[in-house]
């Protein structure tokens, strides 16, 4: 079972802007769930014990686990595109 959430792009922006292109990228990756419940685990684990000097809310958990499968699994041209 997958978690999926949606990037809305800027409509103020064009689709190339690097932005809406790491949008598109990011709703793109499917996160496991059994993987995100044990990623939530260890961050609420480090927050707690004082490793992190911010809190990490659910829906960014998310996001830095598709940023992290989206430099894991894509090419340099694909980051280089969302970069700005």
């Amino acid at each position: 079972m997958g978690i999926q959430r949606t990037y809305h792009s800027d409509d103020d922006m064009p689709a190339s802007d690097p932005g809406n292109m790491l949008r598109a990228e990011l709703s793109k990756v499917e996160i496991d769930f059994e993987f995100n419940r044990r990623f939530g685990e260890l961050i609420y684990t480090a927050e707690e014990r004082g490793l992190l000097d911010f809190h990490i809310d659910d829906n960014d958990r998310v996001t830095i686990l598709r940023l992290v499968e989206i430099a894991r699994t894509r090419n340099e041209s694909t980051i280089q595109s969302c970069r700005m």
